[in-house]
């Protein structure tokens, strides 16, 4: 089946497995006009949509390989292959090979190790202070 709207604001039913026409009892009123590229039916307070040609195509599962192993996932975002990484896939080429190189962030381990031993020191000195003794006290 399929439905369009004729000039005469009628919605027309056409059976498509027979070429049947059938006609509806609703019938639309309007003239739209089309005025840089947006679509005004003359009702007040209505919606105007931008007209567009899209072509819909079924989305795809991503298919990426890491270290010779072909992981198959359903979003481009992938988070869950390399540990401590996420991967943005944002194109598709199968003849590029993109190398990823994971390194440490040394200056922010120094920065945990130099925060670690300055709490420790600081315990460390309470601990001293508490088992100090003053005769005077």
């Amino acid at each position: 089946m399929t439905a369009s709207i004729t000039a005469e604001g009628e919605i027309q039913i056409v059976d498509n497995t027979t070429d049947t026409q059938a006609s509806s009892k609703l019938v639309v009123s309007f003239t739209p006009t089309i005025d840089k590229g947006e679509l005004d039916f003359g009702f007040t307070g209505a919606a105007i949509s931008t007209i567009r040609d899209r072509e819909l195509v079924q989305g795809a599962d991503a298919s990426i390989v890491v270290d010779s192993v072909t992981s198959t996932k359903s979003s481009n975002t992938i988070t869950d292959l390399i540990e401590g990484a996420t991967l943005n896939l944002v194109g598709e080429d199968s003849d590029t090979t993109i190398t990823l190189k994971v390194e440490r962030d040394l200056d922010s381990i120094k920065s945990k190790i130099t925060d670690l031993a300055s709490a420790y020191n600081t315990i460390m000195d309470y601990i001293a202070t508490q088992f100090t003794y003053d005769e005077d006290t």
